[in-house]
């Protein structure tokens, strides 16, 4: 009895989650190019202490690593980039709403890389 439905195989699904796993990478990537550039016109370099130096040097690191290569961004990587937007604070000062929207946009790319590659398919 042919309902009319069509079972997905498993390589279907396995590319469409592979697909859908590279467009959230390189979207990662895209913002934190996003943020980096704000923090090099927004950050206040001469307030930095060894600890924002360290930040933002991780920043760069995690960003040249992602566009590298794209399976060099992780969830670990992606939430440090985020830990160390938040040390730098501190010494960062815009007025520009683009820059809190990459930040919410970030957190939410995260967001979702985790349940990516959390899903039982993975």
């Amino acid at each position: 009895m042919d309902s009319g439905l069509k079972m997905e195989t498993v390589e279907e699904v396995d590319t469409r989650e592979c697909m859908r796993l590279t467009k959230l990478k390189n979207d990662i990537i895209e913002v934190m190019c996003n943020i980096l550039n704000y923090l090099s016109v927004s950050s206040y370099d001469y307030y930095y202490t060894q600890y924002h130096e360290n930040c933002r040097k991780n920043m760069n690191v995690i960003y040249q690593n992602g566009t590298d290569s794209k399976n060099a961004i992780t969830v670990e990587s992606c939430k440090h980039f985020y830990d160390c937007l938040k040390g730098l604070e501190s010494v960062t000062e815009t007025d520009d709403p683009d820059y809190y929207t990459f930040r919410r946009k970030i957190r939410r790319l995260i967001i979702s890389l985790v349940s990516i590659t959390s899903s039982p398919s993975s």
